[in-house]
């Protein structure tokens, strides 16, 4: 009766609809997605889905001033996610499995001056798992184990996407925020490889945990 005085039927009393429900999305899903430093970050449920499933980071970047550091892409916050940086000119890649574990890769490869194409190559090997490559122009020049990879979202936070900083509380303790990237940054792409995949029960308790 309060529904109907208030015109806000019809009611849905399905549990926990709001969350395992599907709905239409302005932005629909793709396989390749472009970031650009200094804009906002891009929130979660818009960012490419890179959990369980092969993927790719490319950063077309221009390396000034001697050696390099800062943020290239980066994904959540201390409490889960991963960055993508150059610290002390060396490329590094962090996995922040929900604060508990990280899983690093490292280059001891200096990037020198000028311009360059710098990646992370994900190779899913398994469930939640696989192997972390670093490349410089194409190039490997680090590579190590993720064994465990977040499975569901990677902030309850609300931390989504930044690319040429970061801010918050970072994904490690390497970075002091903004750590803004020291050369320029053309564009960082994100590449997918095989279908998204969502766990539906680890997203339920996700947002249940976030009220």
């Amino acid at each position: 009766m309060e529904a109907a005085r208030y015109d806000v039927l019809p009611l849905d009393n399905r549990p926990m609809s709001e969350w395992v429900v599907d709905r239409p999305r302005s932005v629909p899903p793709r396989r390749s997605y472009t970031f650009y430093p200094g804009a906002a970050q891009v929130p979660e449920v818009v960012a490419p889905n890179v959990r369980n499933r092969s993927h790719e980071i490319t950063a077309s970047v221009t390396v000034t001033g001697g050696v390099a550091s800062g943020v290239l892409l980066a994904q959540g916050s201390g409490l889960g996610g991963w960055c993508f940086f150059v610290e002390d000119g060396r490329l590094r890649y962090t996995h922040n499995l929900v604060g508990v574990e990280h899983h690093h890769v490292r280059s001891e490869v200096p990037v020198s001056e000028g311009p360059h194409d710098l990646s992370f190559r994900f190779v899913r090997v398994g469930e939640h798992r696989g192997v972390g490559s670093l490349l410089v122009d194409g190039a490997v020049v680090g590579e190590g184990e993720i064994p465990r990879f977040t499975p569901a979202r990677f902030s309850l936070t609300g931390a989504g996407v930044t690319c040429g900083y970061c801010n918050g509380l970072p994904v490690c303790d390497d970075i002091v925020p903004p750590f803004t990237f020291s050369g320029v940054i053309h564009g960082v792409t994100v590449s997918l490889d095989g279908d998204a995949f969502v766990d539906f029960e680890g997203e339920v308790r996700a947002a249940i945990a976030s009220q």
